[in-house]
């Protein structure tokens, strides 16, 4: 606000190369990860693992999320249900709802049990955990020791939500990336960027969690 538009503009062919790549960047990703359909049979990702969307009709009035081998059972009120056991038009804001209510319960409940074990090896306890749902930044450490971690981690292999756990304790060490933090990290989590490399190329998979 109040810049001029020739400054906007020359900003704009400085860095056209730059917007370019991430552009294509982006459709890339689009084109690998299609928005998710709340349809029989799409996929999405929990615990690491892929599931498959199915439908159950359910006395409940509440819509209902159960993972059970593979299958991602969705359980919707009767008169929600068409007869071939797909969802009335208009549901797709409540199943994304209910389905986020599952990735936050198993998300909280695994980053607690996880940053507990490992603030017990690493002997670095925080002063606070917060859990929170952000698109792409799966953790962060202040200054006071205060630790917040991204529950949409429910959807990643245990093991990368691990590297996230011990990356932030780390940072109660060192509140920086020097090699010093970098080794820490390193000496329990020795395959750290494959497991960093794993965050940076799914985590457009719980997308369908934007509003």
């Amino acid at each position: 606000m109040g810049v001029s538009e020739k400054t906007i503009t020359d900003f704009l062919r400085q860095n056209e190369k730059w917007i370019s790549e991430k552009e294509k960047q982006l459709s890339e990703i689009q084109k690998k990860f299609p928005k998710k359909q709340f349809v029989k049979g799409e996929r999405f990702l929990f615990k690491g693992e892929a599931h498959h969307l199915s439908f159950e009709a359910s006395p409940d009035q509440r819509i209902k999320f159960h993972p059970n081998a593979g299958q991602l059972i969705c359980k919707v009120p009767y008169n929600s249900l068409k007869p071939d056991l797909s969802p009335m038009p208009g549901l797709e804001q409540d199943l994304k709802e209910a389905l986020g209510r599952l990735y936050e319960k198993e998300g909280r409940a695994l980053l607690a049990e996880r940053t507990k074990l490992f603030a017990n090896k690493m002997g670095l306890h925080p002063a606070k955990i917060s859990y929170r749902s952000q698109r792409s930044r799966w953790g962060s450490c202040t200054t006071q020791g205060h630790i917040s971690l991204n529950w949409r981690l429910a959807f990643a292999p245990l093991e990368v939500l691990d590297y996230v756990v011990i990356h932030e304790l780390a940072h109660l060490r060192f509140p920086n990336h020097s090699r010093s933090f970098w080794h820490l990290v390193e000496t329990f989590c020795p395959d750290f960027k494959t497991r960093q490399k794993w965050l940076k190329e799914h985590q457009s998979e719980v997308d369908f969690l934007e509003n």
